[in-house]
């Protein structure tokens, strides 16, 4: 399923509320800026040490990682937030 708005997404557990985008992209430049939905991320978890938090992930299956652009954002537990957007 493809949309502008499509766009798969992650919560943490924790200190960090955390978003995950995971966005194909393109082999060659196309005139749109289309986004497509893709399977969700495998194995997403943060390690958090001495309060420097890491966020690790696997591509989803049967997808090349180097076909694939990531974007996360992150948000400290308790601040508020009207809503999330991507661009």
């Amino acid at each position: 399923m493809c949309g502008a708005e499509a766009l798969p997404w992650f919560s943490a557990l924790g200190l960090l509320l955390l978003r995950l985008a995971v966005v194909p992209a393109p082999a060659e430049p196309v005139a749109s800026a289309l986004r497509c939905t893709l399977p969700s991320p495998r194995n997403v978890h943060f390690v958090s040490r001495n309060l420097k938090n890491v966020l690790h992930w696997l591509p989803p299956e049967g997808i090349p990682e180097d076909k694939l652009i990531y974007s996360v954002k992150y948000l400290v537990y308790g601040t508020r937030v009207q809503s999330w957007s991507y661009h």
